[in-house]
């Protein structure tokens, strides 16, 4: 029988991100109630999706390569007494990413045509224009809002949890008002003011909350010069993983752009619904998780982490097993009591309830995959991660190119979940074998060690 975790701070740290992750959830379907209300599943929702999935692709550079890098690297800076320096890597980070981010937002809005072809060439020229129209001002939100994982690493390595919690929902709070304020008189653009808003507020409240060092010591490379090497270490992996995980999401957008108007935002919309209930828990578990695993591990206290692993794993089966018969059962019913105002008709109604189904196949293996990841990332199995990603990556990819063209946008949810059962069975087979080969290594040390103390007490 699988045991709770003891420690009290983990319990309460968990609660927390679940409390403010329910709220950003509930602000982030108003989002979407207010997309679907305004446009419903009309060119002008799927360019909304597009413009915004290119501004989170790149959010998703920091998010999925520095923020797991950096996480077990302060850790350790912190465990070897040498915080200053963890204090150095961020700042060295940060001055490093301003640029890289302003490049992006530049190249990416002066080549606009380029992209277009790569990324949606089915939308006509009109489509296009409206794409091309509202990703500057996206493009301004991405500065501050990209800024974002690094703060947030650096104070969930220190197991601070509450603050981005907080920060997130005021930026996502912020994001809503402008669009509620804006998108009648401004239209489209009223959501990319929106973007600006959240990009913002959630950058600067974050970065006064966590009180991140604002003098300037990042001149000191020496001090970071050793946990630089190993984040970029960690980092390489992720960036490779990083890259296959993009090009099948746009893979995904760019047959579904080939497909009827408003397919690509029937995909978003369905999955929105799956991704709610796989962020309230299995993500506020996987944050709290990693820096907490990444310490056992470091200290060889391989029982408590295969303790806490188990745990999360079984909470996940249970929960997101009855989650996904509920989504299963009553798929129509969810998607009208959501969406079904304004221009969201009927036929939107049908196509995104049909799409929501074959997500909700993958409901457990989404969380599953989360919680592997984070145990991957604490016992430094972050190329295992990787390649092991990049091979179901393709699959998919595969997938989607041989079969939507024959059997329509279903084809992209089912390879979705095809990939991420494969990536999560193959992570967590790894993972098992060199937790369960440590724990084995450790029973003989301590045999040795209880007979030497009877030895001696005789």
């Amino acid at each position: 029988m699988v045991k709770l975790p003891a420690n009290t701070a983990f319990i309460r740290s968990c609660s927390v991100l679940v409390v403010f992750l329910v709220l950003n959830k509930l602000l982030g379907f108003v989002e979407k109630i207010l997309i679907a209300n305004y446009f419903g599943t009309s060119t002008d929702a799927d360019v909304f999706i597009v413009a915004q999935g290119l501004f989170v692709s790149g959010w998703l550079f920091v998010e999925e390569i520095l923020s797991p890098a950096l996480i077990p690297v302060l850790s350790q800076a912190r465990r070897d007494g040498r915080d200053r320096a963890g204090q150095v890597l961020v700042q060295r980070v940060l001055l490093l990413l301003v640029p890289a981010v302003v490049a992006f937002a530049v190249c990416s809005t002066a080549f606009q045509n380029i992209v277009g072809t790569l990324l949606y060439p089915g939308f006509d020229t009109a489509t296009r224009a409206k794409v091309n129209m509202l990703w500057p001002f996206f493009a301004i939100g991405a500065l501050p809002y990209y800024l974002t994982p690094v703060l947030q690493a650096y104070a969930n390595s220190r197991k601070v949890f509450f603050p981005p919690a907080l920060s997130a929902f005021a930026g996502r709070l912020a994001m809503i008002g402008a669009f509620v304020l804006l998108v009648r008189s401004m239209g489209l653009s009223g959501a990319g003011v929106g973007m600006i808003a959240y990009g913002m507020v959630y950058c600067v409240l974050l970065a006064v909350l966590i009180k991140i060092p604002l003098r300037i010591i990042a001149r000191k490379a020496a001090e970071s010069r050793e946990y630089e090497r190993k984040l970029a270490y960690l980092a390489l992996p992720l960036l490779l993983g990083y890259v296959f995980s993009q090009a099948t999401q746009w893979v995904d957008v760019r047959y579904g752009s080939m497909l009827a108007p408003g397919t690509v935002a029937a995909l978003s919309f369905a999955r929105k619904l799956v991704d709610v209930p796989v962020i309230v828990l299995s993500f506020c578990v996987g944050t709290v998780l990693l820096p907490y695993l990444s310490g056992f591990w470091s200290d060889g206290d391989k029982p408590r982490f295969a303790r806490y692993v188990l745990w999360s794993v079984g909470a996940c089966l249970v929960i997101y097993g009855a989650a996904a018969a509920v989504f299963m059962v009553g798929a129509e019913t969810i998607v009208r009591l959501v969406y079904a105002r304004g221009k969201f008709d009927a036929h939107s109604i049908a196509a995104t309830a049909t799409l929501l189904r074959f997500f909700a196949l993958g409901l457990v293996v989404f969380s599953l995959e989360i919680i592997v990841m984070q145990a991957c990332y604490a016992v430094r199995y972050h190329w295992y991660a990787v390649l092991t990603g990049m091979a179901c990556a393709c699959v998919n990819v595969g997938m989607t190119i041989v079969f939507v063209p024959r059997y329509g946008a279903v084809v992209i949810p089912i390879a979705i979940v095809s990939q991420k059962t494969m990536k999560a069975a193959v992570l967590g087979l790894l993972l098992w074998f060199k937790t369960r080969d440590r724990v084995e290594t450790a029973i003989p040390v301590l045999g040795e060690e209880l007979s030497s103390s009877q030895r001696t007490l005789q």
